[in-house]
């Protein structure tokens, strides 16, 4: 398929849509990368119920998703079906950001109701941003090559914009308040929050909705109906859903950083490492999607990426420039899976208007948000699990045990769970109707 002068994305589109999932990601690699760790040292809450908490907020938050979905699909306004959300949304979001790095100084009951009732109003928030902005990315052109072209694009720079807290959020904490992460922190994340949320109305002015709706509105039991026959949808959800240690690697980083190499300053440089080998994987990604397909590309890097983790926990962590090394070569493995599941997922929403002549992009992404914080439940959830199994304390030199688990969790885990989500993708059979352009 030619991309004609209609199907060509205008820059200032690009560029709209790019500047609101970078500030997006901004706020996401906040709660994600440092939450778990915020709520045991700075709120002081027990990793376990930290690990609960997280887990059901989530996949409350997960479950909410295809409802969101619906509703955004059954929008009609002047403005679109996605586009008036992100007018909406984007303070609340900002503010709440900020209220989970707040220690309201409670006793530890009250502490834990606090943490439910800030992060459980952040989730609903989060998703009023989350599918709309995505699902337009299905809607600005009908041509699978551009449309591939502009998501590679976006998703690389929204992972720049999730490299941004990663680095300095640690940097900044430790450089105004080095005596306390309590003050260090809100004011890192206030700073990140102050920056991100302006971002967020870019996708609003910038973005217009080329592909238009069908005419009549399907029933949320028809709509329902079709998600749970996109065999192709399904599978990878359940890829992203295997994949839910891979996502303790980053999370752990403040715990390693602190408690295995003795210098929590080292945090923001191993996300940087990190998450700056993705974005550079996910520049790759094109080239490789190309000569070798997408679930071919995708699962030959993570049984790649498996064993490179494998060597990690055999080789361990005393030579500081090794770990560099490794983290930086398993964030280029983990590139193509971001880059490429946002379009599969595209290819998935033309396959179901080819097969059962209905459009819904917000189901779709509706079903690739709801496995992306499922993801990040469990992960949450299991990580709070193994530092409360292994005697981890907050603020205190960790048992042997404790410093264990913390390694498996950047090591072994992601390893296992790595594999385990490329068996979803041996089913998958959807015909690539374009190739991964440049």
């Amino acid at each position: 398929m030619n991309v004609t002068s209609d199907d060509k994305v205008p820059l200032g589109v690009t560029a709209s849509l790019s500047t609101a999932l970078v500030g997006q990601n901004i706020i996401f690699a906040l709660q994600l990368n440092f939450l778990l760790f915020a709520f045991t040292d700075i709120l002081g809450l027990m990793p376990a119920a930290v690990g609960t908490l997280l887990l059901v907020a989530r996949l409350f938050d997960a479950a909410n998703d295809p409802l969101m979905g619906y509703i955004t699909d059954s929008t009609r306004t002047r403005w679109g079906k996605y586009r008036p959300w992100l007018v909406v949304a984007p303070l609340p979001l900002g503010i709440l950001s900020v209220l989970l790095f707040y220690n309201p100084g409670l006793g530890a009951t009250e502490t834990l109701i606090y943490a439910y009732v800030v992060y459980f109003a952040w989730t609903l928030v989060y998703t009023l941003t989350d599918i709309p902005l995505w699902s337009m990315t299905a809607t600005i052109t009908r041509n699978d090559t551009e449309r591939a072209r502009i998501v590679v694009i976006i998703r690389i720079l929204a992972f720049v914009g999730a490299l941004a807290p990663s680095i300095l959020v640690p940097v900044i904490a430790t450089s105004v308040a080095p005596e306390s992460k309590e003050t260090g922190y809100f004011i890192a994340v206030l700073a990140m929050v102050v920056v991100a949320v302006p971002m967020l109305f870019a996708a609003f002015f910038g973005v217009r909705e080329k592909v238009q709706p069908a005419r009549e509105k399907a029933t949320i039991g028809q709509v329902f109906g079709l998600l749970f026959s996109n065999k192709p949808l399904l599978l990878l959800m359940m890829n992203t859903i295997l994949s839910f240690m891979v996502l303790a690697g980053n999370s752990a980083m403040p715990f390693f950083a602190e408690y295995l190499l003795g210098d929590a300053s080292l945090t923001g440089a191993l996300m940087a490492v990190s998450v700056g080998g993705m974005v550079a994987g996910m520049a790759f990604t094109p080239l490789l999607a190309r000569r070798f397909g997408k679930k071919e590309t995708i699962i030959v890097t993570a049984f790649i990426r498996a064993g490179l983790l494998g060597a990690f926990f055999i080789i361990g962590f005393n030579d500081l420039w090794t770990v560099f090394g490794l983290l930086f070569v398993s964030g280029l493995l983990s590139g193509p899976n971001a880059a490429l599941t946002p379009v599969m997922i595209g290819d998935t929403i033309d396959h179901m208007e080819k097969t059962k002549g209905n459009r819904s992009e917000g189901i779709a992404f509706a079903a690739f948000t709801f496995s992306n914080k499922a993801t990040t439940g469990l992960a949450a959830w299991f990580m709070g699990m193994i530092l409360a199994m292994t005697g981890y304390v907050a603020n205190q030199p960790q048992t042997v045990e404790a410093q264990e688990g913390i390694f498996w969790m950047v090591t072994l885990l992601p390893a296992f769970s790595s594999l385990a989500s490329t068996i979803p993708l041996f089913f998958y059979k959807l015909e690539r109707s374009e190739p991964v352009p440049n």
